[in-house]
């Protein structure tokens, strides 16, 4: 450990704090919206409990003890061991950590790169505005994490910093991403594409390649291989693909609805694809790499869902690191200047940086970077706020009690309400809820069976598309009532089927606030 602490050791750790801080601040509320964050919860602690790899469903009373894999299962273990600890705050904390790190990372490597201080932290932040719909605390933030560390290796070893066997390291990613998030598929594309690139300049254009195809092919297959280790085998690549292809994802799950250019976030990712591109198009001369296409592929995939902008965002700024001081050194060449230290960064002469060269061995690689005094600064932060929560200290921001599940966006006074019923004599535990309050009734009431929750793969097409043809007709609810037996309901309090429910004699409605109404069903009373 050294005291005088690198540049980018300073600027990482300076990043990284203000940004988990910043997040914690902004995120008591909204980083909490997502169902998700419950129901993976409960399943991690199902999981620790019974000491069973949960693999059917219970519950909803819909399917119960039908076939159901906790395909994110080692996500959810580390999630329910954070809640043991430190509740709902530790599991906030640890996003905002993940989450920091990762961008952190980003900014680092691109002023390591030679990117001006200012420009790598300007960049990251708009890199970070474009993500920042997807920050949620559950298992998808290691698709975030683990892409770029993916991205990066495929970039590093095409630029020649770091030796092809360095892919080895690859298949063990994959392995590991695979239990916990189905964005593994994301790394497998990527690793394809750096490979097909590779391979076919070496055939077609006669340059330089990583390292032989025989080698290139074996990781790939590896990395496909490793989608397999994991409890339940070729299922849960299966699971995967089939939950991409079902037509009516997109009209229940906003991270799968196409990207709304005119929002927010739609804005930084058509900015950030366009000066991508143009980035792009101004290093043409010196060699456009393999690898730069990739974020160009996750642009096109953003578009079509919007979960997907955050990985062509955190890709495009890791490439990003490679063009900008490769531009900027080809227009000091043109304008007759030598190129400065920083314009240069770790890839040599600006000339020889196509492919050919740098995967060639003549990109300079950086000297080790040691840890410094400057990397605990973020770790004593994270480290004092958890012991803050575990013991149950509360304190603004660090502390316990910060995180919060708030009224607006979830039916906390109606779940109170909702609870009282579910204690009568006549009560049969079954609640028709809408599908987003489905993870919030699991957590909050684990005696209760609900009607749908978010577990899309569970439901299934015809699961998904009955439930918002429900909602289009509420008169249809008469006939679901009778056939499950339902004497309780949970829902928007300005929805048609509220309506509905207020016309008829025998629904009774025992609480009502600006968000969702509690019903009950008269007992002994059919439902037509």
């Amino acid at each position: 450990m050294t005291l005088r602490a690198p540049a980018t050791a300073r600027l990482w750790a300076l990043f990284m704090t203000a940004m988990c801080l910043a997040l914690l601040a902004v995120g008591r509320d909204r980083m909490m919206r997502d169902p998700g964050t419950l129901w993976h919860t409960v399943v991690g602690e199902d999981i620790l409990t019974t000491g069973h790899i949960t693999d059917t469903d219970r519950f909803s009373f819909t399917h119960a003890g039908k076939p159901w894999l906790a395909q994110q299962w080692l996500g959810e273990v580390a999630m329910t061991l954070v809640h043991r600890a430190a509740g709902l705050d530790g599991l906030l904390l640890t996003a905002c950590a993940v989450l920091a790190a990762t961008y952190a990372s980003i900014a680092a490597r691109l002023r390591r790169l030679g990117t001006p201080p200012f420009h790598a932290v300007f960049l990251t932040l708009i890199v970070i505005a474009a993500s920042s719909h997807h920050f949620m605390p559950r298992p998808h933030l290691a698709t975030i994490a683990f892409t770029a560390l993916t991205f990066a290796i495929l970039v590093d070893v095409e630029a020649g910093r770091s030796r092809p066997r360095c892919l080895w390291v690859l298949p063990v990613l994959i392995a590991v991403w695979s239990n916990i998030h189905g964005g593994a598929l994301g790394g497998i594309a990527m690793i394809g594409i750096a490979t097909a690139g590779w391979i076919a300049r070496t055939l077609y254009e006669r340059r330089a390649s990583p390292t032989s195809p025989g080698f290139l092919i074996t990781i790939l297959l590896l990395s496909a291989a490793a989608t397999l280790v994991n409890p339940f085998g070729w299922r849960l690549p299966a699971l995967w693909i089939g939950l991409m292809s079902m037509k009516s994802l997109p009209k229940i799950m906003v991270e799968h609805a196409p990207l709304k250019v005119a929002s927010s976030e739609g804005l930084m990712i058509l900015a950030l694809g366009i000066g991508y591109a143009i980035a792009c198009f101004k290093t043409r001369k010196a060699g456009l790499r393999v690898t730069w296409v990739i974020p160009m592929v996750w642009f096109v995939l953003g578009l079509s869902r919007i979960r997907h902008g955050p990985l062509f965002a955190i890709t495009a700024a890791i490439a990003l690191a490679d063009i900008l001081p490769l531009a900027a050194s080809l227009k000091s060449a043109m304008l007759g200047s030598e190129p400065t230290a920083d314009e240069i960064g770790a890839r040599g002469s600006p000339v020889q940086g196509g492919m050919a060269a740098a995967v060639g061995g003549h990109a300079r690689r950086p000297s080790s970077r040691p840890l410094s005094l400057w990397h605990a600064v973020p770790v004593v932060l994270i480290g004092a706020s958890l012991a803050l929560q575990s013991t149950r200290t509360q304190a603004p921001l660090i502390g316990a009690g910060w995180a919060r599940l708030s009224p607006a966006n979830w039916p906390v006074n109606a779940t109170e309400a909702l609870r009282d019923e579910l204690k009568r004599p006549d009560a049969n535990g079954r609640v028709f809820n809408e599908l987003n309050y489905g993870g919030y009734l699991i957590y909050k009431l684990p005696d209760a069976r609900i009607y749908i929750d978010d577990r899309c793969e569970l439901y299934g097409e015809a699961g998904l598309s009955d439930y918002l043809d429900l909602l289009r007709n509420p008169a249809r609810f008469d006939d679901v009532a009778q056939k499950h037996d339902i004497r309780t309901a949970l829902i928007r309090s300005k929805s048609r089927l509220a309506q509905h429910l207020d016309a008829l004699p025998q629904w009774t409605r025992r609480h009502r606030d600006d968000l969702a109404a509690v019903y009950v069903r008269s007992a002994g009373t059919d439902p037509n």
